[in-house]
């Protein structure tokens, strides 16, 4: 025989190896369903209110917990402090700026398809309210949970 192959085990291609890495970092961001946390979380929601609503959080706003859902259509949520006395102008501004308000039941059993993390918890607040509004370009919205006697606000933040 003129030419004799070898047998050598055949090495992955760099680009086969960048391309599994980066499905696999695709799909941990966007796919996974985990939480990763918000830097500047009352800036984000800010921006996003302002973006989408043209509103901006009451002075004296706090965000306590803010996470980014990894899906494929993005969520945040979030869980505020405002002060007692502008929640129900705040949430009556929201109402007013977005597109399809619904008041829903709150009772009514609702999640946002992913994980839900353990501060999320508008069951607990006395006499809760629930808003449903969309922005004002339809692809997303937010979903409120209130109380008009308390300073916690729930939200949840998505676009489609």
């Amino acid at each position: 025989m003129l030419f004799q192959l070898r047998s050598r085990p055949r090495k992955p291609s760099r680009t086969a190896i960048v391309c599994l890495a980066g499905a696999a970092i695709f799909f941990l961001f966007e796919c996974s369903g985990l939480h990763f946390p918000i830097w500047n979380a009352k800036g984000r929601l800010d921006k996003h209110l302002t973006a989408d609503l043209g509103l901006s959080l009451p002075p004296g706003s706090k965000v306590t917990h803010a996470i980014s859902i990894a899906y494929r259509d993005p969520g945040e949520c979030y869980a505020l402090e405002i002060p007692q006395a502008a929640v129900a102008p705040f949430i009556a501004a929201v109402r007013a700026a977005g597109t399809d308000s619904q008041d829903l039941d709150p009772a009514y059993p609702w999640h946002f398809g992913y994980r839900v993390p353990s501060w999320w918890k508008p069951q607990s607040l006395p006499q809760p309210e629930r808003l449903n509004t969309y922005h004002n370009d339809k692809f997303g919205g937010y979903e409120w949970f209130y109380s008009p006697t308390s300073s916690t606000v729930y939200v949840f933040w998505f676009r489609t």
